[in-house]
């Protein structure tokens, strides 16, 4: 820029300015009073949120899943094994979603698979309930994950396959659902609802 030839580095300064600011603000049932407001420090941003009976967690940019209370005290910091993808909370349960390593490739198709791990987390008793892989379709991506109201995991993949963590066998997934079969035509399409 001619005019201010000093802009562009001053966009740069800005940029590594910029910090994630986390706003929790509770549903009716809780008082507005809670409300507050958390900054992240910089060169960390925060990537999703996931809330459950009185916590929240934050995943970021760090590969870190800060824990909250509702009324906004810090109570851990976790360190994940690999970038989060996705979390999901409820009630006590939280739900970590992170790569575990490099994709997979297919050699017959040339595609790759992601390398999708999961660790379910029981927040008030700090423990980890369980870990592993998460099995998806071949060449396929996670496009959702959720509980049920018996607070059991499940999520569904990009070919719609929807399957279920269960405790039998020390933890494993099961399909339970093989959307793909059940469309009439391709612009039919499925959604959970748990």
């Amino acid at each position: 820029d001619e005019i201010n030839p000093d802009k562009g580095d001053k966009q740069v300064e800005n940029k590594d300015e910029e910090r994630s600011t986390v706003f929790f603000r509770p549903f009716a049932n809780y008082s507005a009073k809670n409300q507050w407001l958390y900054t992240l420090p910089k060169k960390e941003g925060a990537l999703c949120v996931a809330v459950g009976a009185r916590w929240t967690a934050v995943a970021t940019t760090r590969q870190w899943v800060r824990l909250f209370t509702f009324s906004g005290l810090q109570e851990g910091v976790l360190a994940m094994p690999g970038p989060v993808v996705t979390m999901v909370g409820q009630g006590e349960l939280l739900a970590v979603f992170y790569h575990g390593g490099i994709p997979l490739i297919n050699h017959s198709t040339g595609s790759a698979s992601q390398s999708l791990h999961y660790q379910l987390l029981d927040i008030r008793r700090t423990v980890v309930v369980s870990q592993g892989p998460v099995c998806l379709s071949p060449d396929s991506l996670l496009i959702w994950a959720g509980f049920d109201n018996s607070d059991m995991l499940h999520i569904m993949d990009s070919e719609g396959l929807l399957s279920s963590l269960v405790r039998g066998f020390s933890w494993h997934w099961t399909p339970i659902l093989e959307s793909s079969r059940l469309r009439r035509n391709k612009m039919d399409s499925f959604w959970p609802v748990g």
